[in-house]
């Protein structure tokens, strides 16, 4: 009789197959008919600790424990097998009553375990049953940033100004146990040449205690608090600029204005409450600089006596060494006096083509004329020409105002005091 392999194989796969089967029908049977309850443990179970709503949450009393760093516990559950089987960390719920806790303090706490979502488990036991933990007040501090300044020269010419600090305070948001040790926000540099330029430069923030020692903050408490409640990241640095100025210096001068064309200046003198001052600022602009002007002076204001206040201009980034807010003009003009004149002879310069431009005002009565007694004794109104020039005058056609110039024929020492004007009549073509 011959033996059929092919078949003998097939057959001893089904066997196989066949097996398997029974077993597994077997090991539930067993599992639901004959041993339904276990015990399992589940590892690496967070506890959760809300203040929020307790008395602990009113008193703003809060557990030292980092976000990222939450207690763990092991906590073994008994129940049918089929359901324990499945249970993961996420359906434990463990936490600790810490509603009577009022002050500050290390209390001792007892967990408790719940099933969260409803699988149908009981919690038979937690490891560690208990945990010592420390609740403190959370409470704002404000520290101004320190800079002590070691070894830092400025040369006799320079000049340093006062020290920015971005940001010049932290204030911090923490556990009261912690910010109440702190005694300062310091940054430091070591200087080891002298400044003639302003420095800038990014420095580390370290935080110091009482004793003088350097403490690092956990940032899982300690923040940085802004105007509006918000918290943000410790500062790790603070800007630093030390504005340093070169000091020079100046002549004050002043410059004159509506002088009429050919007028002598130097044929006019003043003097100046202050005669110098002394200014820091950049080195290269300042360098530059030969003499402090305080502006211009109409010399249509001008009369013997003439007085006037200017307030000091400081360029931006310079810094007036002297802090003198006003320094007084003064026009004494001995020997000149002033003269009235009637000027008749009325000329318009400047016109533009297309349009023609004649003066209503046949006359500029009683126009001062200010300059040397002697000098003004010969002049006359033959002497002066008033221009009306167009060039200053907005081309409207009609008949408009029109200011007027004073100008002095053959003369360089004589002008005109005061503002005069005239009618025009504008027609195009």
């Amino acid at each position: 009789m011959r033996i059929d392999i092919n078949r003998l194989v097939e057959n001893r796969k089904a066997t196989a197959i066949l097996s398997v089967l029974i077993a597994v029908i077997m090991w539930f049977a067993v599992v639901f008919s004959v041993d339904t309850e276990g015990q399992h443990t589940i590892t690496e179970v967070p506890v959760q600790l809300n203040a929020a709503g307790s008395t602990a949450g009113r008193l703003d009393l809060k557990p030292l424990i980092a976000e990222d760093s939450p207690i763990y516990v092991s906590v073994t559950i008994s129940g049918k097998r089929s359901v324990i089987g499945n249970v993961t960390a996420e359906d434990i719920y463990v936490t600790a009553p810490i509603g009577g806790i009022l002050t500050p303090d290390v209390y001792t706490l007892e967990f408790s375990g719940a099933d969260i979502h409803k699988k149908g488990f009981e919690v038979v036991s937690i490891n560690p049953a208990t945990y010592d933990v420390i609740f403190d007040a959370w409470v704002p501090r404000i520290l101004d940033v320190s800079f002590p300044i070691e070894g830092l020269t400025i040369p006799e010419d320079y000049v340093m100004d006062n020290v920015m600090l971005r940001p010049e305070t932290i204030e911090l948001l923490g556990p009261d146990s912690i910010l109440s040790t702190l005694k300062s926000a310091t940054i430091s540099y070591d200087f080891d040449e002298p400044l003639t330029s302003t420095f800038n430069t990014t420095l580390p923030l370290e935080f110091y205690d009482y004793s003088d020692n350097p403490i690092e903050l956990d940032p899982d408490f300690v923040r940085a608090s802004e105007q509006g409640g918000g918290e943000l990241s410790l500062p790790a640095s603070v800007e630093v600029t030390i504005p340093v100025l070169k000091r020079k210096t100046l002549p004050v001068t002043i410059r004159l204005t509506n002088q009429p064309p050919g007028f002598n200046l130097d044929s006019l003198s003043y003097t100046l409450s202050e005669q110098e001052m002394t200014l820091a600022g950049p080195e290269r602009e300042i360098d530059s600089r030969e003499e402090f002007s305080l502006g211009l002076i109409d010399m249509r204001e001008i009369e013997p006596g003439f007085e006037k206040q200017i307030d000091v201009p400081t360029p931006t980034g310079y810094r007036n060494l002297h802090d003198i807010e006003t320094i007084t003009v003064s026009f004494p003009l001995p020997g000149y006096d002033k003269k009235l004149l009637n000027i008749t002879n009325i000329e318009i310069t400047n016109k533009p083509s297309g349009y023609t431009i004649t003066a209503d005002t046949r006359q500029i009565r009683g126009v001062a004329i200010v300059g040397p007694a002697s000098v003004l004794r010969s002049l006359t109104a033959a002497d002066f020409v008033a221009e009306i020039d167009m060039n200053d005058v907005d081309l409207i056609t009609g008949q408009r105002s029109a200011a007027v110039k004073i100008r002095p024929l053959n003369r360089d020492d004589v002008w005109a005091f005061g503002k005069y004007e005239a009618f025009i009549t504008v027609r195009e073509g």
